[in-house]
């Protein structure tokens, strides 16, 4: 994981990777996990944005071969949200 914050009096700016070859999600395995997230806060008023993609994931009997996401946020507002995901059997569900 690399972590940056960059603070000022007016403006904090933050930054994420994140890079996972396994682990566990929702007491289920993944085999991998590539992320980031970035954001603002401006004179209290937060912004950000994050994406990745989530692999092999074996939730309880269904697999997903890949679970792509992107998020936007301004304050505790969701502006925009977009979900691809693919199961190993073929199966889509798309925001």
């Amino acid at each position: 994981m690399n972590f940056k914050w960059i603070r000022s009096t007016v403006l904090n700016e933050f930054s994420a990777d994140i890079n996972f070859s396994e682990g566990i999600l929702l007491k289920n395995k993944f085999s991998g996990f590539e992320g980031n997230i970035t954001g603002e806060i401006t004179n209290s008023q937060f912004s950000g944005k994050s994406s990745g993609i989530l692999n092999g994931w074996q939730y309880k009997s269904y697999n997903w071969d890949s679970i792509y996401f992107k998020v936007d946020l301004i304050n505790e507002g969701l502006t925009y949200f977009e979900l691809d995901a693919i199961s190993t059997m073929g199966d889509k569900i798309q925001f």
